[in-house]
This record gives C-alpha cells, structure tokens and sequence, in this order.
C-alpha cells in the first residue's frame, strides 16, 4: 500500500499516511459523502491524477503526441476540477481567466528588502518602548479596528467582499483593513512619512468610519512620528511595486456578475488607498497574509490573500 493507498477488509477501512502511521476506521459508518480526501490533502497530488482520469481510450498527457486528449477534449481537465456544467462563478472565472484547468499557482515570496524593513521597524518600536514609558503608553492605545475602504475613482464601493485565495470556493468575505495590535498601522505611517498622504486613509472610508478613522490616523502619527528607521526605503517599495499584487473580487448587478481586481499599490487611488495598502503589505511580510499569482490563458492575477488567523488543533 502507498503513501496515499487505501483498502478495506471485511468491515474496515485502512490507510496509511505518508509518515507511515496507519489509521483504520469501521467502513460501515464512513458517510458516502465522506469518502474522498480533503481538498488540501488533493491538491498536493490531485491535479495528475484528474489528468489521468480524465483521458479516454488512445489518448495520452502527451503533449506533442498526435493522441494528445487535449486536441480532442480540451476542457475535460475543467470537467473533472469542477462540477459541471460550471455554476455561474466558475463560469465567470473561466471567461475572466481562462478555463479552470489550466491554472498555474506560484506563491510569490516577499522581498528580501520588506522583510529586513519589518525587522528593522520592529527592533526600533521595541528599542523605544522599553526606553520610553510615554511612547509605550500611546503604542498600547491604537485600538484594533477594521475599515472599509473604496478606493478613489471607483464608481461604488466595489470592495465589499475580497477573495480569499485560500479557500476552495472564493465565495468572498468583506474586505477589512485591521489596525491588529498598532504595528501595521506604525509600519504604514514610517513608510509612506507623509502625514498629509496619511491623514488621506479616512476619505476612502465608509461614512459612518471616518470620525473614529480620523482619531486612530492622529494617533498613530504623534506615536510614531520620531521612530527612527534603517533601511533602504526606495529599493523596498520599488520591490514591492514590482510584485503588482491586487486584490480581486466577484460584483453583481441585476443582469449579471464579473470578475474586478484593484492593485493594491495603485497612484491613481489616492495616497490614503496606498497607506491600506502598506497595512496589509505589513502582514504579508510576517506570513499573516499571502500572494499567490494565478498564471491563466487568459490573464494573470497576482492577488493578496485575507488574513489567515492562526490556531491550533485540537
């Protein structure tokens, strides 16, 4: 039996993990619905196997063969990955993108330059605070709030609900900008440095945000106005301009839905925008969020993913 083998004998199920630990279960009470692997667990090696499954008599992956399936089949691979016919989000997705199985996923890496800035920013707050109960003290005090933003030229506020690259269905969640414990919000005002720009954040705010938005920017600026830093400010934003990552969502009207996609680093979405954007490029460098491109036929997206709160199992 292989890694990922299974069997049954008599009334019980057996597997054995890749680590070589068995695991047996009464086959009887393993509902029908049950009996697959979970999606993580597919996606490490599920992809050729629904290739395999998916080709018919005389065909091979091939893909210089003349029996190549693809030439006679071209979207079985999609037929296997989703249900189908596509329900109306995957259908979306395969017009904006291209057809679901020919999708190629690469984690991209933060720069070398952010994650030096993150630990440099992080050794001066934590230098301070052990030496300045005042600054301490104004640290502890920016509160943990979330924010809805739209940036400046959408014609609504687009940006309601934000896919989250991490789950099987990007069904979508609303798109928040989390002042978490002060340090992506300390991070943003050092690295953007102008208080002007700064001040900015509240007018791409929902209206009933602004006036609490407008007591955590002032805050955050005279906690972090004299933070001093080391690191090469425009080689890191150059780096993290280069990456062009978005942030992609699904937006319906009474006719019919579409794919929209805003870069998170975005001139033309105002200097307010941009500081949300430094809060959230914060929390990719400490893997509290990801980016993963998604290289398709159609286009390629290299999209930002929601914040991944940790836990522990139980």
């Amino acid at each position: 039996m292989d890694s990922h083998g299974a069997r049954c004998s008599g009334a019980t199920a057996g597997a054995r993990k890749c680590a070589g630990l068995p695991k047996h279960a009464p086959a009887q009470v393993i509902p029908v619905t049950d009996r697959h692997l979970m999606w993580t667990s597919s996606n490490l090696y599920g992809l050729l196997e629904n290739d395999i499954y998916a080709m018919g008599s005389n065909q091979t992956l091939v893909r210089q063969s003349k029996a190549f399936f693809g030439r006679t089949t071209p979207g079985a691979i999609e037929v296997y990955l989703v249900p189908f016919p596509l329900n109306k989000l995957n259908e979306v997705l395969h017009d904006a993108l291209g057809p679901l199985g020919t999708i190629d996923l690469y984690v991209i890496a933060p720069p070398l330059s952010l994650l030096q800035a993150v630990l440099d920013f992080r050794a001066s707050v934590t230098s301070r605070m052990l030496s300045n109960a005042s600054f301490a003290s104004h640290f502890d005090s920016i509160e943990s709030l979330a924010f809805h933003p739209t940036p400046i030229g959408s014609e609504r506020g687009i940006l309601r609900r934000q896919s989250n690259v991490q789950q099987r269905v990007p069904d979508g969640i609303p798109w928040r900008v989390l002042w978490m414990d002060a340090w992506a919000t300390g991070f943003a005002s050092v690295v953007w440095d102008d208080a002007s720009q700064f001040l900015q954040i509240c007018l791409v705010c929902a209206a009933d945000e602004v006036l609490e938005c407008s007591k955590q920017v002032q805050l955050a600026l005279d906690t972090f106005l004299h933070v001093p830093l080391s690191f090469e400010d425009d080689m890191m934003k150059r780096e993290v301009y280069d990456a062009r990552f978005a942030m992609m969502q699904f937006v319906a009207n009474d006719t019919y839905v579409y794919v929209e996609s805003q870069l998170l680093l975005d001139e033309r979405s105002g200097g307010g925008w941009q500081v949300l954007a430094w809060m959230a490029i914060y929390d990719w460098a400490l893997g509290i969020r990801e980016v993963v491109s998604f290289q398709c036929d159609v286009q390629t997206l290299n999209l930002i993913s929601s914040t991944e709160v940790s836990f522990h199992a139980t």
